[in-house]
């Protein structure tokens, strides 16, 4: 039966095959096409986690104390929040390895559906297993370069020698791969998620499988990262000409509510327009070590209702974040109206157009302050609203697994330029803007089974 059909792999070494992905002996093979959609809703695997973990230890929203630290179970992860040069000290790399994973995943559904013969009765399953393959393959494509390749110049076109990763297109392990150029990369992206969003239903039936709307959210994400705001204004209207409800956080109880504030929406929450989630790092995990940055933390207004919506004071100076769209400790990284409103205001505001930028803009914040006091923002100075949003997306995006992709990119621009630090027992760790350690290493053991070109570290 295909619920039955649990597709476990294993990541395992491979002389022949860098990725070295192989399948296990106990593996059930799909051939229907009930047996793909099975496939593609292994949570599991499709849409949980998410490769992010690299990103949300170097980002600059959390800190760990140096006890914390000293006694983290993975060393990776201690290496990771340092920068250091030699971050996985001959490990495993799990966002490497979960990536590639969901990417093998769709791979073999789309593989298997190419030789597929359809009946009409069938085409339209056959169209959703389709675009959900395609979409995972965009996605994971997209989270992998944030994470392993250098970031995209938002003011032009990438050197044509700017290394992207790996681009597997096909679900045959034993074929060789090689890293793409980085215009490559987001050129696969971009193929994948528009190809997707020309077959997938516009309806929203369930939250963990994509849909025409999550693939017009993904290309306003991937466009925003790449500095094409017209395009990532297309997609993000798009998206909310279809969805478009946001939660009035002055309908919440904070008091009553002391662990996830939106388990109770947890079936169909109105801002998600696709569910993915991540595991948070253990180093910074949300019951015992999270600590949220001070400066950070000061720029929520007295009357800003996600101070309380999002945090609650904890023991010792942390916190516990409970504002994740995804309830049971795990952190929302999908897609969701409230990321899209703020793509849309940014885009506008690029482009110039100040009053437009400023309707998305306050239609947010009417829903995250206290109604006694909010007041429309009214300005006409489009690099003041940019300013503005910029601020907004780190206040309200958190902890999504976004802030590294926004320090990324708007590192390019002098005024938005950030120094990260830590200082772990006494000795000061800085990540300077523009620096390759933004890029992190290819695994190891990738390099040395391939030949690939490693990263500059």
């Amino acid at each position: 039966m295909a619920c039955a059909i649990t597709a476990s792999f294993t990541v395992t070494s491979c002389a022949e095959e860098f990725l070295a992905l192989k399948q296990d002996r106990n593996a059930a093979v799909p051939s229907t096409l009930a047996d793909f959609q099975a496939f593609l809703d292994n949570v599991s695997v499709m849409n949980h986690p998410s490769v992010t973990r690299l990103g949300y230890l170097g980002a600059d929203e959390c800190y760990v104390s140096d006890a914390s630290w000293a006694n983290a179970i993975y060393e990776y992860e201690r290496q990771a929040y340092l920068w250091a040069d030699d971050v996985y000290v001959g490990g495993a790399v799990p966002d490497w390895e979960f990536g590639y994973k969901r990417i093998l995943h769709a791979n073999i559904v789309l593989d298997g559906l190419a030789s597929l013969e359809v009946t009409p009765v069938e085409r339209d399953a056959y169209r959703l297993a389709r675009g959900s393959a395609l979409f995972f393959r965009g996605l994971t494509f997209f989270e992998l370069a944030q994470l392993f390749c250098a970031p995209y110049p938002v003011s032009g076109e990438p050197s044509p020698t700017a290394l992207g990763i790996p681009l597997r297109l096909e679900a045959d392990v034993t074929a060789k791969a090689s890293r793409a150029t980085l215009q490559e990369t987001y050129d696969r992206i971009i193929a994948d998620l528009r190809e997707a969003a020309a077959v997938l239903s516009t309806e929203r039936k369930i939250d963990i499988r994509p849909s025409k709307p999550a693939a017009h959210a993904l290309l306003a994400r991937v466009y925003l990262q790449m500095g094409r705001y017209a395009d990532a204004l297309r997609y993000a209207d798009s998206t909310l000409s279809v969805y478009s409800d946001l939660v009035d956080f002055n309908t919440i109880d904070t008091l009553r509510i002391t662990d996830n504030l939106f388990d109770g929406l947890r079936l169909r929450h109105p801002e998600v327009i696709y569910m993915g989630s991540a595991l948070s790092p253990h180093l910074m995990g949300p019951y015992s070590n999270l600590r949220i940055d001070t400066n950070f933390r000061k720029g929520y207004a007295e009357d800003d209702l996600r101070r309380t919506v999002y945090f609650k004071d904890y023991v010792q100076g942390m916190q516990l974040f409970r504002g994740s769209y995804r309830p049971e400790g795990n952190w929302f990284t999908g897609l969701a109206v409230n990321e899209l409103l703020l793509i849309k205001a940014e885009s506008h505001a690029r482009l110039g157009e100040a009053v437009k930028a400023l309707q998305p803009l306050n239609r947010l914040l009417a829903n995250r302050m206290a109604v006694s006091a909010f007041v429309p923002l009214a300005s006409a100075d489009a690099e003041a609203i940019i300013a503005r949003v910029v601020a907004e997306r780190r206040k309200e995006l958190v902890l999504r697994g976004l802030r590294w992709n926004d320090l990324r990119r708007l590192n390019q621009e002098p005024r938005f330029a950030t120094t990260l630090v830590r200082v772990i027992d006494g000795t000061r760790y800085e990540l300077p803007p523009g620096s390759p350690r933004y890029t992190w290493p290819i695994p190891e053991e990738t390099v040395r089974q391939s030949g690939v070109p490693q990263n500059e570290r």
